[in-house]
């Protein structure tokens, strides 16, 4: 792959824009504030653990002299599908917290190689 030989930028016109270019400062525009709820829609894929990775961190936690009593007692009694639920619950959340914390402190630019570019 060739590397282009110019690069567009479509923005409105507007002071800012024009303050932009004199600086030649790029705008990142803020992901949260897209029209499209899909530009950017990330979802990680998250794969079912296995009966044995559950029983792993079961065995895991309940070895562990630290492990809250609360917490002990729900790896002893509960079964392996309700810990995968959990599991699976737990780091859904952690991932929506990871794109959203990523979303809120990262920016976008678009360019395109053409002037006319029907999507830009």
């Amino acid at each position: 792959m060739t590397a282009p030989t110019s690069l567009f930028k479509y923005e409105s016109f507007s002071t800012q824009t024009l303050h932009n270019l004199k600086s030649q400062v790029i705008y990142f525009a803020s992901p949260l504030r897209f029209n499209d709820p899909y530009d950017c829609a990330l979802k990680p894929n998250l794969q079912p653990l296995t009966d044995a990775e559950v029983e792993a961190v079961r065995q895991h936690y309940l070895s562990q002299p630290g492990t809250p009593a609360r917490a002990r007692t729900e790896f002893e009694t509960h079964s392996l599908e309700r810990l995968r639920e959990s599991f699976m619950r737990a780091g859904r959340e952690v991932f929506d917290k990871v794109v959203s914390d990523f979303l809120a402190n990262n920016g976008v630019a678009c360019f395109s190689e053409r002037n006319d570019d029907l999507l830009m």
